[in-house]
């Protein structure tokens, strides 16, 4: 479980031996997509200096998956949404959590049937051709639907 009291601006230690660097707590509302998509841009140009925050397709593409990510919690999550920015050596996880559980949320798998003229369920699919890796993982803090991008 992630703690999200951290001290802001304090990096806390994670078991796995990833660094927490961000943490932003967001209202289930869709105006809150833009705000935190500003935020991580500005947390992960403060704190990564190389060579992720200076190359702007990587950065593009790190906050086009928290985007998607955001948005699917938006719509198919449950109340109040926290992001985490975690850094493990040369790996930056972006992690986003609500309160839903996978039964509430469903199957997450990369959709192969969606139609040219569909105009959503291709977010799975650009994570999955944008990121390093991702999943999902359900325990007492709610869903998590994480990604990573190497750096």
């Amino acid at each position: 479980m992630v703690n999200v009291n951290a001290t802001p601006g304090v990096p806390a230690m994670r078991d796995d031996g990833g660094v927490i660097f961000g943490v932003l707590n967001i209202a289930p509302d869709r105006d809150e997509v833009p705000r935190a998509r500003r935020w991580i841009a500005d947390v992960v140009a403060s704190t990564i200096t190389h060579p992720l925050s200076t190359a702007a397709d990587a950065l593009d593409d790190l906050l086009l998956c928290a985007s998607e990510v955001i948005t699917n919690a938006l719509l198919h999550g449950d109340g109040a949404i926290t992001i985490v920015l975690v850094r493990r050596s040369r790996v930056l996880r972006v992690e986003v959590i609500d309160a839903g559980t996978l039964s509430s949320a469903g199957l997450f798998h990369v959709r192969d049937d969606v139609s040219p003229d569909a105009t959503s369920g291709r977010g799975l699919m650009i994570i999955d051709a944008l990121a390093d890796s991702w999943g999902t993982r359900a325990d007492d803090a709610g869903l998590t639907v994480w990604f990573e991008v190497g750096f």
